[in-house]
């Protein structure tokens, strides 16, 4: 027992023996992260990529601008697209009332590779289902909502605030083609999109309609694109092409005239240049024309182009309108342009001026045809002044104006200038050395009935009664003259040979017969007063009919009307 042990010490077991020899103490390596510390990383790496979407997002982001409407219908914060050629180049990021309560703001955010087109010409405005000028468009707004479309524009200032269109435009800015400018006085079934036709063809569009500053007219912008822009030239003529053009022409009867059968729905403009004027200088952009109604009153000669006279006539003008031709020979070469009536104090009777449009280049034309065979030309080849056709010297040869019906069954009437022989050498009185107007004659039914009134005013003169009172009296004579030969012949009758009495007896026959027919109950006489009699009835009845047609010239074909059969009561 150890000295320092206690009894109650358990006993120690004995020690292990030492090895000979200690080896040396390795340290462990220490682990650089424990997974405690790991986990750390996930809220960092977070934060990295937040970081890294930030800044890809604030790279790629664009300017933002301001869009002014007159509603915000359609148009919602954070789901709106603004498209640029159907692709995505910006998002409404809040829309709000503008600070004059008259309109919305919208504010949008633009990507970056959009910002070349926010220029101060660039147009925004809200795309939706319509239809215009025949055509729909932005059907697929129906299922996804509306978007802001953007036309980019040419300008180079910048620009951040925009006033948005209420309707998409028609063409965009960087379509090729001229704008011009149309004069009207009234819009018809115009409307903004409206198609505008050359030969038939679909070449642009109404543009706007706005009234003109005195409110006098309107002023409407059409756009025509390249390369048919070229056919409008300067003296180009512009018409309503909307619906169908329906006609009575005096001279080629029912015409009916349309472009196609989308201007017949929703009407349309179209163009052309006259045959007659030159079409090789191409119209400026800009340039103003007048907006006829129809193609006839577009293709009209204008001031410059016609010689005006007049015509003066005295029968009825009725079915004579203007616009009516004026045809010589058969060739149109001219139309009325205005009618009139006037008193004449002289005459004590009504007079009707008729203002006549001769076409100088036509009616050049049909008179160097005139010169050409007769071989009395000026030395010019095929010139012929109408001049010298219509001049004074023409008149002393007959030349006179008429009224000719063109259509019996509407009525319509033309003025046919021609040579009458029977007017030849006659002096026309109220003609002046260099005076335009045109004597005239009467139409063929005033002809007509002035023959047939004069033959019958004739016969009236004729005096019949006074003609059977004569022959009356010198078939007594002859009575008495047989009678007294029969009493020769009585005292002679022993020496008269039988064939002198059978010839008194052929003469008293005669007589007789004479007498028989000039009696007052007598067949002859009364056939005179009767043929005289049916003359007048057929003046009167060709009167009637030349008044029954001048007013109702349908009759020919359906017949009098049933109210003017029956006699007034």
């Amino acid at each position: 027992m150890q000295p320092d042990e206690s009894p109650d010490t358990p006993a120690r077991p004995p020690a292990a023996p030492l090895p000979a020899s200690i080896p040396d103490a390795v340290p462990a390596p220490r682990r650089r992260w424990s997974m405690a510390q790991a986990i750390w990383l996930v809220p960092l790496v977070a934060v990295l990529a937040v970081g890294w979407l930030a800044a890809s997002e604030w790279l790629q982001r664009g300017p933002s601008i301001t869009i002014r409407f007159a509603t915000g219908e359609g148009i919602e914060a954070g789901k709106t697209r603004i498209k640029y050629r159907n692709v995505d180049v910006g998002q409404v990021s809040a829309v709000r009332l503008a600070p004059d309560l008259k309109g919305v703001l919208v504010t949008a955010q633009m990507e970056r590779n959009a910002a070349p087109l926010l220029v101060d010409d660039t147009r925004f405005w809200v795309v939706r289902a319509r239809v215009a000028g025949g055509e729909v468009s932005g059907l697929t707004t129906l299922l996804s909502g509306a978007y802001i479309g953007v036309d980019g524009g040419k300008s180079e200032e910048t620009r951040r605030s925009f006033t948005g269109l209420e309707t998409q435009p028609v063409v965009s800015v960087d379509e090729a083609g001229k704008e011009f400018v149309l004069q009207a006085s009234s819009l018809g079934s115009l409307e903004i999109g409206s198609a505008v036709y050359f030969r038939r063809v679909r070449v642009g569009q109404v543009l706007s309609a706005d009234l003109s500053p005195d409110g006098q007219g309107l002023r409407l912008r059409v756009f025509v694109r390249a390369p048919y822009d070229r056919f409008v030239s300067s003296n180009a003529r512009f018409w309503h092409a909307s619906g169908v053009d329906v006609s009575f022409d005096a001279s080629t009867g029912l015409r009916l005239r349309t472009e196609s059968l989308l201007s017949v729905l929703v009407g349309g403009v179209a163009f052309e240049t006259p045959a007659e004027l030159d079409a090789s200088t191409p119209a400026e952009a800009g340039t103003t024309f007048n907006l006829f109604e129809g193609q006839a009153a577009a293709l009209r000669r204008g001031a410059a182009q016609v010689l005006e006279y007049t015509a003066v006539f005295t029968d009825s003008v009725r079915g004579l309108a203007v616009g009516a031709p004026v045809e010589f020979k058969g060739f149109v070469i001219g139309e009325v342009a205005s009618l009139g009536i006037r008193f004449d104090r002289e005459g004590g009777g009504f007079a009707f001026p008729v203002k006549l449009h001769i076409y100088r280049d036509t009616a050049a034309t049909v008179a160097a045809r005139e010169a050409t065979a007769r071989r009395t030309d000026d030395g010019n080849g095929a010139r012929f002044p109408i001049e010298r056709l219509l001049s004074g010297r023409s008149v002393d040869r007959g030349l006179r104006a008429q009224l000719r019906s063109a259509n019996l069954l509407t009525g319509q009437r033309y003025v046919a200038i021609d040579f009458f022989p029977e007017h030849r050498g006659e002096k026309v009185a109220g003609l002046s050395e260099g005076q335009r107007e045109i004597p005239t004659v009467q139409d063929a039914f005033g002809e007509l009935q002035a023959q047939v009134a004069r033959i019958a005013k004739r016969l009236e003169e004729v005096p019949f009664e006074k003609l059977a009172g004569d022959m009356s009296k010198a078939l007594v004579g002859i009575e008495g003259a047989a009678r007294s030969v029969e009493t020769t012949m009585g005292g002679l009758q022993g020496e008269v040979v039988p064939s002198v009495r059978q010839t008194l007896d052929e003469v008293r026959g005669a007589v007789k017969d004479v007498r028989g027919l000039l009696a007052q109950d007598a067949p002859l006489p009364q056939d005179v007063r009767g043929a005289m009699q049916d003359l007048s009835r057929a003046a009167d009845a060709i009167r009637q009919l030349a008044d029954t047609l001048e007013r109702q010239p349908e009759s020919l074909l359906r017949g009098k009307r049933e109210t003017e059969l029956e006699p007034a009561r």
